[in-house]
């Protein structure tokens, strides 16, 4: 046996700045070739060589710290002299924030990590796990706001830690880009303890000794057993902040339960359900199918998975989430076939017999997605009219299975990254479909300040495309605006598909523009359009109470007046003809609420639709902010105590505040959780009859009016375990106290 090994081919050149074209040493250079993606470093003089490559077409990329993510377009295996020119690094900021009340958490440590998927140059394998080639940190300020100057805008990840707070870390960025103008919001979770009870399914009874695990799409974050009254706790304090976080509980006999944890819900019940025990029989006209992949699926947990033997026989035990579960169903594929979807009603009773599944009975469409030149696009995404959806391998083909036979006709609607949507039809069983999907095509727009003539950056903006059956009726595409890079005040917007079109874009500060419509052939780029933006009349209003202090959660209405129409009372608002355009807000935790008032005119604020807030009608004008202050009566400060029955504090019941009364002056609503010795404390509260309801998941609603005035107002909450929807508490229902 004599086996030739062809020499493999290189690709050679260097890295420089885009801005000096100066050398870039030490850079990081990767190339993806069909699916094999391997990196090496530059020298100290920016020059790289990558060796061994297959012949065919590649895709190089670059980085280097404090430079941008490079990434070019085809290069063919063999290139010498490439000259890569790495873009400057983007200014990568944003804020930390709790995740519960919205609260900046100063002092936060974030970590930016540059992630690379590829194999090391000379090492066989690819990585298991993303390895970091370079960390920046920074710490957040007063204000909760980090910033880092010179970072690449994708292929990294953030961690974030605070005392106090759960380790959060976000991989969002290591598959997208981050956009020109995005702010990022870390939500940080606090330290807690995830507690509840397990309880057995047909008695109610405490179950002792079952494992329960709390555990999120990243992995399992904490376990533990429950005790002699069915009591858990699991305390946690790593989380990738991704996905949710689910309980799971478990006991000897294989009983199984899940609920997932929501905002404020810890006392969870998890009620333990009996599995499924299943026998699947599947069949073709030939008789039973060997090797035939079953899966049973249900609300909330992961499918149960099973092959065929002989008989065609599959024999699954499937577990439930909980008793509530009523439906299970049956999803079979053998080669290239597919069954349609069986389903188990469980209302009716668990089956003893065997599930029958027919394999004949589902339809497959196949065919393939390419380019202008006939090459398979990668990645594509195929929707069908059938309600299926699939992706494109690497080379272009793609599979919808299983359709109902009964379908006459199947309309397909494939799309890609850079290309323009096509739409196809298939017959069921069409195993050739051709799908050809040409270049997208951008439109191009200029934007300048109306006064200056300077261009302006940050802009947004989002696509419009004219409703085909309601003429004058214009719906949101997902096409954004994006930055021309290097061409100040510079942007771009895709157009998916042929239509008639239309941009809508907005600015902090500046009047909202709607372009004028243009209609789109699918071929020729329209012509680039010029926009100019000015100053908006912007009214910047302050909520004191009569003391000087400021005042949050307080709804303000603003609405363009006439003379003639300030002796209307604000219940009558929404009345006003020709309709107006009504802006509602609330003030927020500085007290302070800002309205962007287009060309402005005169308004009139309303606290809600109780009272004006001002004597008459005030003038707004384009240009620097108008300011207002807006009084409301002094107060007081309300603490609440939240304990259960055997007067152990509740932390993380959510605890809100509403004004009520027919006379009163205003309108304001809070939220906030009670802290770990069951405390909620709402402080300026303007004199007035309140609302108080206070909710946890695992006890009975607690609704409560008291009125708060001059001073400390003290509440007490007692919690009774029960169901909590709509329910009123049994310590009196609905209360009227004026008490404190």
């Amino acid at each position: 046996l004599v086996l030739t090994l062809q020499p493999g081919l290189s690709i050679s050149g260097s890295v420089v700045s885009a801005e000096s074209l100066m050398p870039v040493p030490d850079a990081y250079v990767g190339v993806a070739s069909g699916d094999d993606q391997f990196r090496a470093q530059a020298d100290g003089e920016g020059r790289f060589v990558l060796m061994p490559l297959a012949e065919g077409a590649l895709h190089l990329g670059a980085w280097a710290p404090g430079y941008d993510m490079l990434r070019e377009d085809e290069r063919l295996a063999g290139s010498s002299g490439v000259q890569l020119e790495l873009p400057p690094g983007r200014l990568v900021q944003g804020s930390v924030v709790d995740a519960d009340t919205g609260a900046p958490v100063p002092a936060a440590q974030v970590t930016l990590l540059v992630i690379s998927r590829s194999r090391p140059a000379g090492e066989p394998d690819p990585p298991e796990q993303s390895q970091v080639l370079h960390e920046l940190s920074a710490t957040a300020d007063a204000s909760g706001v980090f910033r880092f100057e010179s970072a690449p805008s994708r292929s990294f990840r953030l961690e974030v830690r605070a005392e106090g707070y759960v380790n959060t870390v976000r991989k969002r960025w290591e598959q997208r880009v981050l956009a020109p103008d995005e702010q990022i919001v870390l939500k940080l979770v606090a330290e807690r303890v995830i507690s509840g009870q397990v309880l057995d399914g047909p008695a109610g009874d405490p179950v002792a000794g079952a494992l329960v695990t709390l555990a999120a799409p990243s992995g399992e974050l904490a376990r533990g057993t429950s005790g002699a009254d069915g009591a858990f706790a699991l305390p946690f304090s790593e989380w990738s902040g991704v996905g949710p976080l689910l309980v799971d509980a478990l006991d000897a006999e294989g009983r199984f339960a899940r609920d997932f944890v929501r905002r404020g819900d810890e006392g969870l019940l998890l009620t333990l359900t009996e599995p499924l025990d299943l026998t699947v029989q599947v069949s073709d006209s030939e008789g039973p199918v060997q090797g035939a992949h079953v899966a049973l699926t249900s609300k909330d947990v992961d499918p149960t998975l099973g092959v065929t033997n002989e008989q065609g026989q599959v024999q699954l035990s499937h577990r439930l989430a909980g008793a509530d579960i009523q439906r299970v169903s049956a999803w079979v594929r053998h080669g290239a076939r597919a069954s349609l979807r069986v389903e188990v009603d469980l209302s009716q009773g668990r089956p003893v017999e065997p599930l029958q599944v027919d394999l004949e009975r589902g339809a497959c469409v196949q065919g393939r997605v390419v380019g202008p030149a006939g090459v398979g696009i990668p990645a594509a995404l195929v929707k069908a009219s059938a309600g299926l959806f699939a992706r494109t391998n690497a080379e272009g083909y793609f599979e919808l299975a299983p359709i109902d036979p009964e379908f006459e006709l199947i309309e397909l609607h494939v799309s890609a990254e850079g290309l323009r949507q096509a739409e196809a039809e298939a017959l069921p069983d069409q195993r050739d479909v051709l799908v050809v999907l040409e270049p997208s095509v951008s439109w191009a727009l200029h934007v300048t300040d109306g006064s200056s003539g300077l261009a302006l950056d940050g802009v947004g903006g989002r696509l419009q495309r004219e409703s085909l059956s309601v003429p004058g009726k214009w719906h949101h595409t997902s096409e954004r605006l994006s930055a021309t890079p290097g061409v100040a005040g510079g942007y771009t917007v895709r157009l998916p598909e042929v239509g008639r079109y239309r941009l809508t874009l907005g600015l902090a500060g500046r009047i909202p523009v709607a372009s004028l419509p243009i209609d789109f052939g699918g071929l020729r780029e329209p012509a680039p359009l010029d926009v100019v933006m000015f100053r908006a009349a912007v009214l910047e209003l302050s909520v004191l109470d009569t003391g000087g202090r400021p005042v949050s959660g307080v709804e303000l209405v603003v609405v363009e007046v006439f003379a003639d129409e300030l002796a209307l009372q604000p219940k009558a608002l929404g009345k006003l003809k020709p309709k107006r355009e009504v802006n509602k807000r609330r003030s927020n935790s500085a007290g302070r609420a800002s309205f962007n008032l287009g060309e402005g005119g005169y308004v009139q604020v309303a606290l809600g639709k109780r009272s004006w807030a001002l004597p008459r009608a005030l003038l707004v004008f384009p240009g620097a902010p108008t300011p207002c202050t807006v009084r409301v009566p002094a107060g007081g400060d309300l603490l609440l105590d939240v304990r259960d029955q055997g007067g152990a504090p509740l932390d993380r019941g959510s605890v809100s505040v509403r004004s009520v009364g027919k006379q009163r002056p205003f309108d304001l609503r809070r939220s906030l959780h009670s802290s770990a010795q069951g405390q909620a404390l709402f402080e300026q509260l303007p004199e007035a009859t309140y609302h108080v309801r206070v909710f946890k998941r695992g006890f009975v609603r607690h609704d409560e009016e008291l009125w708060v005035g001059p001073g400390l107002t003290r509440l007490s909450v007692r919690m009774q375990r029960g169901t909590p929807s709509g329910k009123k508490s049994s310590a009196g229902g609905k209360k009227k106290i004026k008490s404190r």
